[in-house]
């Protein structure tokens, strides 16, 4: 999506506060002015909704790794733990398993991440075309 040319498109509609916002400030204090509100959307140009969707891709191919990788080092640590026993071997699951553990907090936090920043991508687009 062109940001710009929506913009564009849509400038001829920040006439409107040259009008409100003068008339306004004869009845109250107003501390918006037109350069205000134009200042703010012109400070939209420029943006790329295609690489941050393809950021979004690339966060969504990380979490299916992550998500591979966390299931197989799962899996290892309960074939491992079956075969063990004794003391140390205690010690050795505690440490692997805190360790899928992590690993199972990070794929989650690359998720919230992906989840995010999708969302994120959606909302600008709805909000630039509206």
């Amino acid at each position: 999506m062109n940001v710009d040319a929506v913009l564009d498109s849509g400038a001829h509609g920040l006439r409107y506060f040259d009008e409100f916002l003068s008339r306004a400030a004869r009845i109250a204090d107003v501390d918006v002015t037109p350069a205000h509100v134009r200042a703010a959307y012109d400070q939209q140009r420029g943006l790329d909704l295609l690489a941050l969707a393809a950021d979004v891709e690339s966060l969504g191919r990380s979490l299916a790794i992550a998500t591979e990788q966390w299931a197989e080092q799962q899996a290892r640590v309960q074939a491992l733990e079956s075969a063990w026993s004794g003391i140390a071997a205690g010690a050795a699951r505690n440490t692997l398993r805190e360790h899928v553990d992590r690993a199972e907090r990070d794929r989650d936090d690359i998720g919230a991440a992906h989840s995010a920043m999708g969302e994120s991508v959606r909302s600008l687009e709805s909000v630039i075309a509206d």
